[in-house]
């Protein structure tokens, strides 16, 4: 960790030590040679590099763990951004989820049981209504609105 606190992992081996340095090669300096290729010291800009692994790379400062679900935007996000991308907005229906990004929700009865099932969805569906600004119409989502969850 980049903090000089340490956490111990078991990582798979080969019992053999000449076949374990050919995968700490293929498998761990691998993944530093790639990291280190994004010439991160002479940037004019700061990068951020998130590795999906469960296993320590040599020299690589950690400065958070996350867990995989905290990683993902959940389905309701995804949708709502891909419907502001690529239309510029999103009514907040289940019909308008499903129009907005139908590469997330393949059909209207996926968005509602997946609103049924999830109740951390179905709350942010929620907020999302009660973020737009025009009562007595349907609710829309655009970009402008986005702003203010930020």
């Amino acid at each position: 960790m980049s903090c000089d606190s340490s956490i111990g992992v078991r990582v798979p081996c080969h019992p053999d030590t000449r076949i374990r340095r050919l995968q700490l090669q293929t498998r761990e300096l691998a993944t530093r040679q790639l990291i280190e290729r994004l010439r991160l010291a002479r940037s004019g800009y700061p990068k951020r590099v998130l590795l999906g692994c469960n296993m320590p790379i040599p020299h690589i400062p950690v400065t958070e763990l996350l867990s995989w679900e905290d990683l993902c935007l959940e389905r309701v996000e995804a949708a709502v951004t891909v419907g502001l991308v690529e239309i510029g907005s999103v009514r907040l229906t289940h019909q308008g989820l499903h129009d907005a990004a139908p590469c997330v929700f393949r059909s209207l009865d996926a968005v509602k049981v997946h609103l049924k099932h999830d109740k951390r969805a179905a709350t942010r569906f929620a907020d999302y209504k009660t973020l737009c600004s025009n009562p007595g119409k349907i609710k829309t989502l655009t970009s402008f609105d986005i702003g203010a969850l930020a």
